[in-house]
């Protein structure tokens, strides 16, 4: 192991001038020494022909160390250093960003080569440097590391080598300085060039097994994610590919086997990040902790969370020194495995071979990492951790043949299963089939039966419809004839009681009254008929109303300029508004609005009509001021034979406003009852719509539909 300087063994005087020249005596000394008789502790054993050649040669005895923590020392001052302690072939550097000098004591026989070969792993030292000894003092300077290019050595070796040509006539002391930024094991190897191309063959075909059996389970694995869809099946092959990554780089391999120049630092702290973290998700899936360990499942994300957030912190900064941070993360990682394996191994017996398979690889890292930190030589830590993932690698994969071989036995018994259900299913279903078979043809045979009875009430329903047709037909025309009948004698009575108003102006005028009274029942008698008419050409099949250009302002002036005593009050334009309809639907839909505005006003009360333009349509505004229509009637109120009950005592059929609105939608307009406005009690406002006319109408045209008017 490599020491500290040693301490001195007597006090220096006390006074300052005499401690100044007892140092530089010391220094003279030393260095008069080390040059003079720079082989005076220098008596390893000489190398023979035999050495090298099967392995490496033990360094016992021929290496020596010693810690340049602040990294002060050059190669001059390290040949006078007296702190140097002997080691073995592998040591921990702690130099804690400095540098670790070790001195190699070489000397061979007479029929040993000259030249020999130094190794130095791992390959993701920072810097290695090799100062051989020169004829005239001087030292030759090899230097390789992690973050320098790589040279050709013609050997393809994972790590560092060095040439070194020996003497055989006296020892030569070689120093080798290793700087790293954080302690790790550094193992030394000394060969002859034969034996060193025969260890790189063996350890290449070694790990060349190695990461071909990881391959062939990365392949199964995918096949069987591939058939059985299984998540676990795949972060399971994920998680050996990290492994596989990770121990390419952690041997050298990776830096052979790319084309590319590969930063081994970064690579080893970016692939350790990834296989933890494929680690702890596999592991979480694998025992279900969601789910049997909510609170260690959320440990475990928190832990896989950290190592990714390593790997990107040494992305982002890759000077970054996070080794011990990780380590610490990992040992805490590796405790909550196995208290978790130990939990889960008492509780949950199917999963015991899971766990056995994870024990070599637990143990080979716990040691790995506590042997890094604590200096303790545990072996090589590649080997150690290579042989036991492969050990874990072969254990698991058996409990996962193992596991798909019992999920393809648990496929077919349910299979099975399911086959029998379905042949149990289809032998109930045929004989479901088969009652619902016979109760189909009872159905049938009732259905058939009531189509029979169903078409013989249709026939007479058929019968009975046309019976009444012809009862509807005969009535309609008994009621056009009597209305015909009616018309006449009626518009006789209406004259002559015009006629008699006119003569009781001058004669009796006390009179008047009755014979006004005379002429409003007969005009209400013949509106009346003139509804029953209407509404009964309505109802004919075959109903073609007569298109006529009429001038609605025209005959609104001309019909209700002087109506009803002066009481409806017109809002006309000056010029003509042209729409094309049939003049005596039209008359008889605004007249029953006009009417029914004066029935149901007060006797003194007036009724504003109102015509307008509005966007291509002719608007019809007919106000009273009678009791108004409730929220819950106005589309009632245009149901054939729809009254109010309480105006159930004025005279009236239903149809005045019904009648209207048919006749407004079969020249394409519409009649609405206008919402009435905020405080507004009493009164409705009905607004009759009809399309304005395309084209105004010729002379003749308008005189014709203006006779009509009138």
């Amino acid at each position: 192991m490599p020491a500290d300087l040693p301490p001195r063994r007597a006090r220096l005087p006390q006074a300052p001038w005499l401690r100044l020249l007892a140092l530089l005596f010391g220094l003279l000394a030393l260095g008069s020494a080390a040059a003079q008789a720079p082989a005076a502790d220098c008596q390893a054993a000489a190398l023979t022909a035999g050495d090298g050649l099967r392995g490496s040669v033990p360094l016992a005895g021929r290496l020596m160390a010693v810690d340049d923590r602040g990294k002060r020392l050059d190669i001059g001052s390290v040949t006078a250093a007296p702190g140097f302690a002997p080691v073995a072939g592998a040591v921990h550097t702690r130099s804690g960003g400095g540098s670790t000098w070790f001195r190699l004591c070489l000397q061979r026989a007479a029929d040993a080569p000259a030249q020999w070969m130094l190794t130095v792993l791992p390959p993701y030292l920072g810097e290695v440097a090799l100062y051989s000894p020169l004829g005239d003092g001087g030292f030759r300077l090899q230097r390789q590391g992690a973050a320098l290019p790589r040279q050709d050595d013609g050997l393809s070796y994972r790590g560092f080598s060095f040439t070194m040509d020996l003497p055989a006539d006296a020892p030569a002391i070689h120093y080798l300085q290793v700087s790293t930024t954080t302690s790790m094991r550094a193992e030394l190897g000394l060969f002859q060039p034969a034996g060193l191309f025969a260890e790189v063959s063996r350890d290449a075909g070694g790990f060349g097994f190695y990461l071909g059996m990881l391959v062939l389970v990365v392949a199964i694995n995918g096949i069987f994610w591939l058939w059985l869809r299984d998540p676990a099946q795949l972060l399971y092959a994920g998680t050996v590919a990290a492994i596989g990554l990770f121990a390419a780089i952690t041997s050298g391999y990776a830096g052979l086997l790319l084309p590319w120049p590969v930063d081994m630092r970064l690579a080893y702290a970016l692939s350790g990040c990834l296989m933890w973290a494929l680690g702890g998700l596999y592991f979480s899936t694998t025992l279900k902790l969601r789910h049997r360990y909510p609170r260690r499942w959320q440990l475990n994300r928190a832990i896989v969370l950290a190592y990714c957030l390593g790997a990107l912190a040494i992305v982002l900064q890759p000077g970054l020194v996070l080794r011990g941070v990780l380590h610490l993360v990992m040992l805490g990682h590796m405790a909550l495995v196995v208290s978790t394996a130990i939990d889960t191994y008492r509780r949950y017996p199917p999963l015991r071979l899971y766990i056995l398979a994870f024990l070599p690889l637990v143990l080979s890292l716990v040691v790995v990492i506590v042997g890094s930190e604590l200096g303790l030589d545990a072996g090589s830590p590649a080997l150690l951790l290579h042989g036991s993932s492969l050990i874990h690698v072969v254990l698991l994969n058996i409990v996962l043949v193992r596991r798909v071989f019992e999920a393809e036995r648990e496929r077919r018994d349910a299979q099975a299963t399911a086959l029998r259900l379905a042949q149990e299913s289809e032998r109930v279903l045929e004989q479901r089939v088969e009652e619902r078979t016979r109760s189909l043809d009872a159905a049938n045979g009732r259905l058939t039966q009531e189509v029979a009875e169903r078409r013989a009430v249709e026939r007479k329903l058929q019968q009975a419809l046309e019976a009444e047709q012809q009862a509807n037909g005969a009535l309609r025309r008994f009621l056009s004839m009597v209305s015909h009948e009616f018309r006449t004698p009626l518009a006789t009575i209406q004259l002559s009681a015009q006629r008699l108003s006119r003569a009781l102006q001058e004669q009796a005028p006390e009179l008047l009254p009755q014979p006004a009274k005379i002429v409003r029942n007969v005009g209400r008698l013949l509106g009346l008929i003139d509804n029953l008419l209407a509404e009964d050409r309505l109802g004919a099949a075959a109903m073609n109303p007569r298109m006529e250009y009429l001038d609605l302002a025209r005959h609104l002036r001309l019909r209700y300029g002087e109506h009803a005593g002066g009481r409806v009050g017109l809002q006309l334009p000056r010029g003509g508004v042209i729409v094309l309809g049939d003049p005596q639907l039209l008359d008889i839909a605004i007249s029953n609005l006009i009417d029914n505005a004066l029935k149901y006003s007060p006797a003194s009360a007036p009724v504003n009509v109102s015509l307008a333009v509005v966007d291509d349509l002719v608007e019809v505004k007919v106000s009273d001021q009678g009791p108004g229509i409730p929220e819950g009637e106005r589309e009632r109120i245009f149901d054939k034979y729809y009254r109010q009950d309480r105006v159930s005592t004025k005279p009236g059929t239903g149809l005045g406003l019904h009648l209207a609105r048919e006749f407004a939608r079969r020249h394409g307009g519409d009649l609405t009852l206008a919402e009435a406005q905020a405080g507004q009690e009493g009164g409705a406002t009905f607004v009759l719509h009809l399309p304005l006319a395309i084209s105004r109408p010729s002379s003749n045209e308008s005189g014709d539909s203006d006779g009509l008017a009138a």
